[in-house]
């Protein structure tokens, strides 16, 4: 019971997880025996906190903030969490979701007023790129060239990640 509780998800090692939004606990879904439990997580959030995710190979889920200063991983194999401040971010921001690349970068999707953030799962640098974003986008995904796409919810553009120059815009 209750709206917004996960939103995303992902498959890793045959179960299926639901991304905590306005939780402090992780879904986890066992499709085979058809079972689902959830697993907290020992963070004291209120209200939406975390939206959407990527996932590395070896299981680190990293989700964008949602009106927090900071990005949550989520470690799936052993479910223990790690706050990683947003360089600059006093207060909330909030990012739409974020796409791991083939290159290994994670990239955080802007709402409205706040730039494109780059996450280096290896060292968990962050730092940001392009100018403020004038859209919220979501269904960011990557490209055929290797750049990532997202549709604006006003319809007035896509956003366009250049990845190769680290260069944002709207075409």
């Amino acid at each position: 019971i209750g709206t917004f509780k996960w939103t995303g998800g992902c498959a890793y090692q045959g179960s299926c997880y639901g991304f905590p939004r306005k939780e402090n606990s992780l879904l986890v879904i066992d499709p085979d025996r058809e079972k689902t439990q959830e697993i907290k997580l020992g963070t004291h959030y209120r209200g939406e906190h975390h939206y959407g995710g990527a996932v590395t190979p070896e299981g680190m889920l990293y989700q964008s903030p949602r009106n927090t200063d900071h990005i949550l991983r989520i470690d799936l194999n052993t479910y223990e969490t790690k706050q990683i401040p947003m360089p600059g971010i006093g207060g909330g921001c909030r990012y739409s979701s974020c796409v791991l690349h083939p290159n290994g970068i994670i990239y955080l999707i802007p709402e409205f007023g706040y730039c494109t953030a780059v996450l280096n799962p290896d060292t968990e640098e962050v730092m940001y790129i392009g100018e403020p974003s004038e859209h919220l986008v979501f269904g960011a995904v990557v490209g055929y060239d290797g750049n990532i796409y997202g549709f604006s919810k006003q319809g007035n553009g896509i956003l366009r990640i250049d990845t190769e120059w680290n260069r944002v815009d709207y075409v």
